[in-house]
């Protein structure tokens, strides 16, 4: 499997297979580009997906995300950039996996991983946040409903 891996990353440059496997956390069944970037793809959506519940809180959000959003505001953190680089990035990949141009698919899952590493550093950040606010979180006594908006 890793010689036709590494011939495709000849003919297009794409980035070592360990180290895209481990950035993205994916594992490259077959080598081709379609393929390997909408395992790219899926792991952006999930984590913009996971962004979005926190940034459009409602009344009828889970209250882990309420809590969670309420975090992110007492550490004055805002995701919504960091959700928008994801999803520009997830359309493009949408629209070259139309295209179906494998050197653009290729080019596009080099600057991803880029990319990635820089977003992946921010979702730590928030990850560890949550990780440590979680068991400070204390239910309201109060019969007044919770304002997390």
């Amino acid at each position: 499997m890793a010689e036709k891996y590494e011939n495709i990353q000849k003919k297009f440059g794409l980035p070592n297979q360990k180290d895209l496997e481990k950035e993205f956390g994916i594992e490259i069944k077959k080598p081709i580009p379609k393929d390997i970037a909408e395992e790219v793809i899926k792991v952006l959506s999930e984590n913009a997906r996971m962004l979005e519940s926190l940034i459009f809180v409602d009344s009828g959000s889970p209250a882990s995300h309420l809590y969670e959003a309420s975090m992110l505001r007492e550490e004055d953190i805002d995701v919504f950039e960091l959700y928008k680089s994801l999803m520009a990035t997830y359309w493009q990949g949408k629209k070259l996996l139309m295209e179906g141009n494998d050197q653009k698919i290729c080019d596009f899952i080099g600057k991803t991983m880029l990319k990635w590493k820089k977003a992946k550093a921010d979702l730590l950040r928030i990850f560890e946040l949550f990780e440590k606010k979680w068991p400070e979180v204390v239910l309201r006594d109060s019969s007044e409903p919770a304002y997390h908006g």
